[in-house]
């Protein structure tokens, strides 16, 4: 039979030696199936010079292999003799690279790491939002939870077309735990919430604390709704993970897949994978947006206007609130909401996103986690399979970035009104395309008829189109129709992928020539802009703020420079004021009275709540009223109130999320020491854990009186002045740039004191 399959992700098993690729989509008919692709093998390439014959012969001694074909292929766009290698199994293709690589003859070892679904994908040109018609035979076989099953038989073409109903749940779940170290031998669910379009629906302990319930009823629950995509809103990779070892410690598995006994797992990019559904991280998605530099479901569910403001419970308080049977149904609403919130921010990014799975051709539920360097380079891989460009194997190295900042204009500290902010990162995508910058075009000897950087000389062939010049003109040519924000997102971060040292194609050449290029355009661009008018208050990479003049003229003026320069310049916002404290630090206002603050923002990550929160405020209150001298008052009555103990603990805690082993930690690091005495104490505490942290009073170096938060009950015992010296250090990152000194803003006065209670105010 024929029929059409809409595509949701791809898995694959090994039975009885054979590779099986599992299409999960959902057919013409609306029903979730799984397509069985039987025939497909993995392989790679290997680059030899001299005697192929030989060459094969010592493989085939070497390694188990079943097939090796001679072929030709591009590499660097060059055309080179090539071995196509297929193993019997993709587990096979590591251990084969690593005996081949030592054969006589064998120059280099190509597209041996990409995975074997997504070589799949790419060799059919299958991406998932898209469909694709087949020529099938359904068939009945055990293992699987989907309504069809179908056996492959041919593929016949794919194409876009409109994305069925796909049925989504957001989860919430909340954790009972006494002693502030989430364990999950010992410390149960106490609620878990899911909200989808038909409602919500909800599981909470009884009084046996058993939440065992919980667990088969939130996998009954998933089993009979069967969700196409599951929402999650994963800070540091903690729900799925907490979830599965708390099962576990009460002898249940989570299996909860379409493929029967396939439990959920961590996969690429760090992920929780679950067989046939996507299971999506919200906080993946909304981090590579930058929207925020704190990334927190409230916030930004106000932020993009999904759901009011509300407020949040702590988690290390459920335990605190659920003793309370008073409190238990704050703690429940408290979860329902985050449900709620969860599944609309989900589908409000459903939308964009499922562009770019379009044109990346990572699954949703992988592309949420990816960077954008690893998404760039997924696209990239297909762009360069199509000319049948060898894919270089990715090399790990230290440096993460070659990117020198360059910064165009210096910074005019200050506060400002009506301040426009013009995106100018066309000026790297044109430079490329223009001069066909690409590793495939990058000449290293004498060439009579190539483009040549200005500063270096380093030449690029000017035909045929390179690949990044290829990549470039597809993605323009997809944006041209479809106007989407995620694939201008994607281009503007082109020039960090060159830049980015372990991408696959990356080139010191390539990323030196575009910013030499670039750097000169963008001098053009920013001295037509001044000599029009206009004052430029700040200029980087990617950005010129600008003052002065209509939008109106302003608009005509893009139109002039886009034309002048084939570039594509635009307004990416207007601040109705703007707080600027160096190149990359700034903060503005927007319509609506939307507080921008993702720059500095970001600089707040290892502060406690009460540091961060009155930082915050002393921006908003110089964007709002533009007096400083209201800003200083705010942080003296923070400083006053902080030493009268007018503060919950809470706020004062620090939070860390440990990414990695504690031997490879600096031991002087505070939340290392606290987390070394929790675990001394009998406290479960590790890699991917959270660690809150207080400074307590005594001798000794701050990191030796870190203590774990849970040991802290009492306020006396917490070193005041040290949370004193951070409120004000960070407040002067703020204030010492509009000319507050240190001396004036440590200096507190009796007016100060009746400031706080209102007792000053002039009558």
């Amino acid at each position: 039979m024929i029929k059409d399959f809409f595509i949701l992700d791809f898995s694959y098993e090994i039975k009885d030696n054979i590779p099986l690729i599992y299409i999960w989509s959902i057919d013409d008919e609306g029903n979730s199936c799984v397509v069985v692709e039987r025939n497909f093998k993995p392989y790679f390439y290997v680059v030899y010079e001299g005697n192929g014959d030989e060459i094969i012969e010592n493989i085939r001694k070497n390694c188990e292999v079943l097939l090796i074909t001679k072929v030709k292929r591009k590499y660097l766009g060059n055309v080179v003799d090539a071995l196509l290698v297929q193993t019997f199994t993709p587990t096979q293709i590591k251990r084969c690279r690593e005996k081949i690589s030592r054969i006589n003859g064998i120059k280099s070892i190509f597209d041996a790491d990409i995975r074997f679904t997504m070589r799949y994908s790419i060799d059919f040109d299958l991406r998932p939002f898209t469909w694709f018609k087949a020529e099938v035979s359904e068939v009945k076989l055990e293992g699987f939870r989907a309504k069809k099953v179908y056996i492959l038989d041919k593929i016949l073409s794919h194409y876009e077309g409109k994305i069925p109903e796909l049925r989504a749940i957001g989860i919430d779940f909340q954790i009972y735990s006494k002693y502030g170290s989430l364990n999950p031998r010992k410390d149960p669910i106490v609620v878990l919430s899911l909200w989808s379009k038909e409602g919500s629906m909800q599981f909470s302990l009884d009084e046996s604390m058993d939440d065992l319930k919980i667990i088969r009823k939130f996998v009954d629950y998933i089993l009979n709704y069967d969700p196409d995509i599951i929402y999650v809103f994963d800070v540091d990779v903690f729900h799925w993970k907490y979830i599965t070892e708390r099962a576990n410690s009460l002898g249940v598995k989570i299996d909860i897949g379409r493929k029967i006994g396939s439990e959920v797992s961590q996969g690429t990019y760090g992920h929780y994978s679950i067989s046939g559904r996507l299971n999506v991280d919200l906080v993946g998605l909304l981090m590579n947006e930058r929207l925020t530099g704190h990334i927190d479901l409230i916030e930004v569910a106000n932020y993009l206007g999904i759901s009011p403001k509300r407020d949040s419970l702590n988690w290390y308080e459920i335990s605190r609130y659920w003793d309370d049977e008073k409190n238990r149904d704050l703690v429940k609403q408290y979860s329902l909401e985050n449900a709620k919130s969860i599944y609309l921010l989900g589908n409000f990014l459903l939308s964009p996103y499922s562009e770019l799975v379009k044109i990346i051709g990572l699954p949703l539920d992988k592309l949420s986690v990816a960077s954008w360097g690893n998404r760039i380079e997924a696209s990239l891989i297909r762009t360069a399979a199509k000319s049948e460009e060898l894919i270089p194997i990715r090399m790990d190295n230290p440096n993460r970035s070659s990117k020198i900042k360059k910064t165009v204009i210096e910074p005019k500290i200050g506060i400002y009104s009506d301040v426009y902010v013009l995106d100018i990162s066309s000026v790297y995508l044109s430079v490329i395309r223009k001069f066909n910058i690409s590793p495939d075009t990058l000449v290293k000897g004498q060439c009579d008829d190539c483009y040549v950087s200005t500063i270096s000389n380093y030449k690029f062939k000017k035909e045929p189109s390179g690949l990044y010049k290829t990549f470039l003109e597809e993605l323009s040519n997809i944006q041209d129709t479809r106007k989407s924000k995620v694939i201008e997102e994607l281009m503007s971060s082109f020039y960090d992928y060159i830049h980015w040292i372990n991408s696959r194609w990356y080139s010191r050449e390539i990323a030196s020539a575009v910013d030499e290029l670039s750097y000169e355009i963008g001098k053009l661009v920013i001295d037509l802009i001044k000599n029009s008018g206009f004052e430029v208050i700040l200029a980087n990479d990617f950005l010129v703020f600008v003052k002065g003049g209509s939008g109106d003229k302003l608009n005509e003026l893009i139109f002039k420079i886009n034309s002048l320069y084939d570039l594509n310049l635009k307004v990416r916002k207007i601040y109705r004021s703007l707080l600027i404290l160096g190149n990359d630090r700034y903060a503005g206002l927007l319509e609506g009275d939307k507080i921008d603050i993702a720059r500095i923002g970001k600089e707040d990550r290892d502060l406690c709540e009460l540091v961060r929160n009155v930082k915050r405020k002393v921006v908003e209150e110089i964007l709002i009223s533009k007096d400083v001298k209201k800003a200083v008052k705010l942080v003296k009555s923070a400083v006053i109130k902080l030493r009268r103990g007018e503060f919950d603990i809470g706020e004062l805690i620090t939070w860390v999320h440990i990414e990695k082993d504690f031997s490879e930690y600096d031991k002087q690091l505070p939340f290392v020491v606290a987390a070394r005495k929790a675990i001394q104490s009998g406290y479960l505490i590790s890699k991917d854990s959270r660690i809150g942290y207080l400074i307590v009073k005594g001798h000794g170096s701050v990191h030796d009186r870190a203590e774990p938060f849970f040991f802290v009950k009492e306020k006396n015992r917490i070193d005041i002045e040290y949370y004193v010296d951070q409120l004000l250090r960070e407040s002067l990152k703020v204030l010492t740039p509009l000319g507050v000194s240190e001396e004036s803003l440590k200096k507190t006065n009796i007016t100060d004191i009746l400031d706080m209670f209102g007792a000053s105010k002039k009558k």
